[in-house]
């Protein structure tokens, strides 16, 4: 995790060098007019005055094909002087110009060092730009789109020759619109958009050789742009807001984890003897049946009850076992929660004896507080765990930890949207709020020094029990308690099989009853009133636009 941090920390301080710097290149008037041709093309001009405080060697300008068959007729003019096509081309070289197509674009880089000011000229002929409707003929069309490079000023102008007005029009923008003979002009001074796109419709007869014809009407111009769940103007100044508050809150959800209290219990070097019980719901966490059961074959091996075992037939002639546990010799030495156990277990029966099919009845009975007169056991083995310094009585940080994690959903939801409205720092503010809802979590589950080297040591444990390791080294006494862990840690009947014969348990001596009969499923279904010994008992933890792209100085 703090591998992840740091290399995203220095994500970070990269790149917002690309990203939220000012480019140094400005465009100080960007003029583009666009003829509808008879048969469908757009023969498009575009004059572009760039200016630079920095030395540049060349202007590039992205221009988006889709949505028309191709890109024809380049050329490219500085000063009325034409700048050649090259297969390659370095900086330093004068002009030429390289063209990288792609399926959806057209990258240009205009080759020519520069320093000031320069004034380029773009011509070009995008084929079959225009439809052919049901209706009308339509040009739906971005002058430029994804504007990473200020503007001070853009007019940009459709014209379709000898029409006197058209049918309708649409602006992505809700820019301000001059309508002349056959001509629509959009103007603006300081542009703030991300792109700047126009929609219009006029009679067919316009583009009556065109061959682009599509089953679309004048009536929907809007559907040729994108629509984006955040319009993407929006979605860049959230970005640029949002990415603050989730880079603090990951620091400061790092830092919090990273504290190191000295008051608290320090590592010791070994295991913490803690109980089954106790291993298992510090490691595992959910509230398995087994846990009691575990406990249960505790107090059997220590002597203080014995369980028997009696077969009974039900009224659909079924064969069933009533286990029934027996008390014996005073119980001393307890814990909290060991006492609390086994005075309720025997509250079921008549006070020195207990059946399953008693406690089943209890359960069917009063479902609500039987529940709850068990799960109080659990807390009790919890609070046994914060006596012993490997948890917290109650989570640290829990305001910050919950705070950042519901600032976390959030700003993941709306990553996904910006993502979506294609806004570039929504690629950082994603991973960013999935590692602060991890951090959170962690924040708020973490547990003390102490309980780190525990938690570490008894998790190898569970592992090193369901992989049946080799045990040869353990007392007898020790390999009892190691099954009575396994237990407890839920293990399936297989595995519990496979170690006891590891273990070379003699099942005459130890909890015979286990070994002979389906005791597991009975207490499991007493308990809960399910025989799955995986259950848990209680809680636990239309088309587009033609044109765009963008333009600059590299």
């Amino acid at each position: 995790m703090k591998k992840l941090f740091l290399l995203l920390t220095l994500l970070l301080l990269i790149i917002p060098q690309n990203i939220f710097a000012d480019s140094s290149t400005t465009i100080q008037k960007f003029d583009s007019k666009v003829v509808v041709e008879k048969n469908g093309d757009l023969k498009i001009t575009e004059t572009v005055n760039y200016k630079s405080s920095k030395n540049m060697n060349g202007i590039y300008r992205n221009i988006v094909i889709k949505n028309s068959d191709s890109i024809e007729n380049l050329i490219i003019k500085s000063d009325y002087k034409k700048f050649s096509p090259t297969d390659k081309a370095k900086n330093g070289d004068s002009y030429v110009y390289t063209v990288t197509k792609s399926d959806n674009s057209a990258k240009i880089k205009a080759y020519i060092p520069w320093t000031g000011s320069i004034n380029l000229t773009f011509e070009y002929t995008l084929k079959n730009g225009a439809i052919l409707g049901t209706d009308s003929g339509i040009i739906a069309y971005t002058f430029l789109s994804d504007i990473d490079t200020k503007i001070e000023s853009f007019v940009g102008t459709i014209e379709v020759p000898k029409l006197d007005k058209f049918m309708n029009y649409y602006t992505e923008n809700k820019l301000n619109i001059d309508e002349g003979n056959g001509t629509l002009t959009i103007s603006s001074d300081n542009i703030n958009s991300s792109s700047i796109s126009i929609a219009a419709s006029f009679p067919k007869e316009f583009i009556s050789e065109s061959t682009n014809i599509k089953n679309v009407s004048s009536e929907n111009l809007d559907e040729f742009f994108e629509n984006f769940p955040i319009n993407k103007d929006i979605a860049k100044v959230l970005s640029s807001i949002l990415i603050i508050p989730s880079f603090i809150f990951m620091i400061v959800i790092f830092i919090f984890y990273s504290k190191k209290d000295e008051n608290e219990k320090q590592p010791i070097g070994k295991f913490l003897k803690l109980s089954p019980s106790e291993a298992s719901v510090f490691i595992i966490g959910n509230y398995l049946p087994s846990v009691i059961l575990a406990t249960i074959f505790d107090f059997e091996k220590r002597d203080f009850l014995k369980i028997n075992v009696e077969n009974y037939t039900t009224k659909k002639d079924k064969q069933k076992e009533n286990y029934i546990f027996v008390k014996t010799n005073s119980p001393t030495n307890l814990s909290e929660d060991e006492k609390y156990l086994y005075d309720l277990i025997f509250s079921y029966g008549d006070g020195k004896t207990v059946s399953t099919n008693q406690l089943n009845s209890a359960r069917k009975s009063s479902s609500m507080t039987f529940m709850r007169d068990f799960n109080k056991y659990y807390e009790l083995v919890k609070d046994e765990l914060y006596k012993k310094g490997v948890i917290y009585k109650k989570p640290k940080y829990l305001v910050i930890s919950i705070t950042a994690m519901l600032f976390s959903l959030f700003a993941f939801v709306m990553s996904i949207l910006l993502l979506i409205s294609k806004s570039i720092l929504a690629i950082l503010i994603l991973p960013i709020s999935i590692i602060i809802f991890i951090l959170s979590i962690m924040l708020i589950t973490k547990k003390t020094p102490l309980g780190d080297e525990q938690y570490k040591l008894y998790t190898t444990l569970y592992s090193e029990l369901k992989k049946v390791s080799n045990f040869e080294y353990k007392s007898n006494d020790d390999k009892q308690t190691l099954l009575l862990y396994a237990i407890a840690f839920g293990l399936k009947e297989k595995a519990l099989n496979n170690l006891k014969e590891n273990l070379d348990i003699n099942s005459d001596i130890f909890i015979p009853i286990f070994w002979n009969y389906p005791m597991m499923s009975t207490f499991n279904y007493s308990l809960i009133g399910s025989t799955s010994t995986s259950t848990y008992y209680g809680t636990s933890s239309s088309g587009g636009s033609t044109g765009g792209g963008s333009t600059g100085g590299f």
